[in-house]
């Protein structure tokens, strides 16, 4: 009689990205402690429930070469599984790099943690680490005494799937690349006396995507959920940052970033899961736990062309005011669009940053603007081409620039220039 595997599963951590929110006193991302808390919490709840797996399926750190510090609390948290006995199973992300005999990546060093050797031998049963550098299998012993076939596929690339690729075509190369990956989960997916659980880093067709697209360059080989071999009790990926289920296979999905990465994101649930491979059959269930994670507002005023310049700057403080409920600490920006060009000249933008900060916005992202251009009324003017330059150039912003005193002020720099002189 065989025994229930309960396991946890994560994606997608990115540890030290550092897109928005600056860097604290230390010089280190000041968003690291939200992805790390939140990820905190998935370990927190294996430990809780006893789990028997810890899966990681890729893209740990926002680069190869993470900070010593960040890889050491990375690292912390992997000591609390598995000295509560509980097998951690990572597979390699884009992000961490390929690993080869002239250099290695972060899972090479992790790999000092396996325990093929011995040397861990006072750990409880089952705490162990695994790795996925390369597509294989590895049958484990749980700390409930069960055995499970691990299939780890690493982020694959395509000079890795087809190293015979020569002068091919390029709608051929991703045909290829394609069924080259579908060919070797297959094969590694062969049936066996044990349940199995794949743990891969890919893109999978039909899964909705986030802002992993402009964090991966070049094609992506991809699979359906179709390809997904049967004999997989469950099936879990990282990649896309929107977690959610796959329709194809029973257990299949996507774990999505364990915090939000940017405004690509925004609205996004963030999560780890759950699941649970049952004593008969291997049938499997698989459920999303939601987490807090740190919140991304748009505020998006819109203003009518006969909406009065001078009454601009208040309608901003008021639509910040209404928000204020959202606006705290959360990673805030503005896309404010005018009606007019002059509507937009007065605009205080200082002003609206600091209202920003009073309403408790923990980062503003940006004051975006959108607005009719004041247009090329300077075109109509007889003999531009006679005119002095100071001339040319004050008539040339008077037609740009509806702000008198701005306009004065660039007019006075141009100036400046001309002459030689430094400019503020």
């Amino acid at each position: 009689m065989t025994a229930i595997i309960r396991g946890v599963a994560v994606a997608d951590l990115h540890l030290g990205i550092d897109n928005v929110g600056g860097l604290d006193e230390a010089g280190a991302p000041r968003r690291l402690k939200d992805f790390l808390d939140n990820f905190e919490r998935a370990v927190d709840h294996a430990i809780e429930t006893e789990a028997h797996l810890f899966a990681i399926a890729g893209d740990i750190f926002k680069h190869r070469n993470p900070p010593q510090r960040t890889l050491y609390l990375f690292l912390y948290q992997l000591r609390r599984l598995v000295e509560a006995g509980i097998t951690v199973a990572i597979a390699r992300g884009n992000h961490e790099g390929d690993a080869d005999i002239f250099r290695a990546n972060v899972l090479d060093t992790i790999s000092l943690l396996e325990t093929g050797d011995g040397s861990f031998a006072r750990l409880p049963e089952g705490g162990q680490v695994v790795t996925f550098n390369h597509p294989r299998r590895e049958l484990v012993r749980l700390r409930n005494g069960e055995d499970v076939d691990l299939i780890g596929i690493p982020w694959p690339r395509v000079r890795n799937l087809l190293p015979a690729m020569g002068d091919m075509p390029y709608d051929e190369v991703c045909a290829a690349a394609d069924a080259a990956l579908r060919s070797r989960i297959a094969d590694l997916c062969k049936p066996t006396d044990h349940r199995q659980v794949l743990i891969a880093h890919l893109a999978v067709a039909g899964a909705d995507q986030g802002s992993e697209r402009w964090m991966t360059l070049g094609y992506e080989p991809t699979i359906t959920p179709r390809d997904i071999p049967p004999e997989v009790a469950v099936a879990i990926f990282g990649h896309y940052h929107h977690g959610g289920f796959l329709i194809g296979h029973p257990v299949a999905f996507y774990c999505g970033s364990i915090a939000r990465i940017d405004f690509g994101e925004e609205g996004q649930d963030k999560m780890f899961w759950t699941f649970e491979i049952d004593s008969d059959g291997g049938l499997a269930t698989a459920t999303p736990h939601t987490i807090p994670d740190r919140p991304f507002v748009t505020l998006s005023p819109t203003f009518d062309p006969a909406f009065s310049p001078e009454s601009v700057n208040w309608a901003i403080a008021e639509t910040i005011k209404t928000s204020q409920p959202q606006i705290a600490d959360a990673v805030v920006r503005m896309r404010i669009v005018f009606g007019t060009a002059e509507q937009a000249a007065a605009f205080d933008e200082g002003a609206a940053a600091q209202a920003l900060r009073e309403a408790g916005a923990w980062w503003i992202a940006g004051l975006l603007r959108e607005a009719p251009d004041a247009g090329r009324r300077w075109e109509n003017i007889e003999n531009v081409e006679a005119m002095e330059a100071p001339d040319a150039l004050w008539r040339f912003l008077a037609a740009k620039e509806p702000d008198e005193t701005r306009c004065r002020r660039l007019w006075t720099a141009g100036l400046e220039l001309m002459a030689g002189k430094p400019v503020d």
